[in-house]
């Protein structure tokens, strides 16, 4: 799951909040791994991340202005997903936006993604913000789970989109705050 703009922000210091915000995510301990990922894609481009992990590329040695998915793969490109398939894995990919962002849809083919699912896939799914929320998504993770065959192998890659953009929105109740400095800063 590459969750868009998912950060535990209190690495970055001593923030202090009125109450725990990710419960669940910290219960994670077993079977997870777990770490801090430094991104080299910040504000934009999310689709130069999704090029670094699912090639293995990395964008530091491509031009700053260059966007792989657009500019450099426009027939079969070797990915963790095309190994993946070799090795008798079924390929799914979620991304509940435009499937012609990026140019996803033809390289998702060219990485080897046997199965997608795009915006049109979630009509009538719950928004959060201006995208599908995370809970359809990962609903839709689960029923592929929970539907594959008792022994099959399955790969699934996950781009969500809930929390995609329009930063400043005040569109859900704020329930937690900052309690050792102003949540404007």
């Amino acid at each position: 799951i590459m969750n868009e703009s998912f950060a535990d922000l209190r690495v970055w210091g001593n923030l202090e909040l009125n109450q725990e915000y990710l419960p669940f995510y910290n219960r994670l301990k077993t079977d997870t791994v777990r770490g801090q990922l430094h991104a080299s894609v910040l504000g934009g481009g999310t689709a130069n991340s999704e090029f670094e992990v699912l090639t293995g590329c990395s964008m530091g040695l491509l031009p700053a202005s260059c966007y792989p998915y657009q500019q450099l793969i426009s027939k079969e490109f070797p990915s963790m997903v095309s190994l993946l398939k070799e090795e008798g894995y079924t390929t799914y990919s979620i991304h509940p936006e435009n499937r012609r962002n990026w140019n996803r849809e033809k390289v998702y083919e060219y990485l080897g993604f046997d199965h997608s699912y795009w915006m049109e896939d979630f009509d009538g799914g719950e928004i959060l913000h201006a995208g599908i929320s995370d809970r359809e998504i990962y609903q839709r993770v689960i029923d592929i789970y929970e539907s594959r065959e008792a022994d099959a192998k399955l790969f699934l890659y996950n781009v969500t989109m809930q929390n995609h953009g329009g930063y400043t929105w005040v569109d859900l109740e704020e329930t937690i705050q900052a309690t050792n400095l102003d949540s404007r800063d």
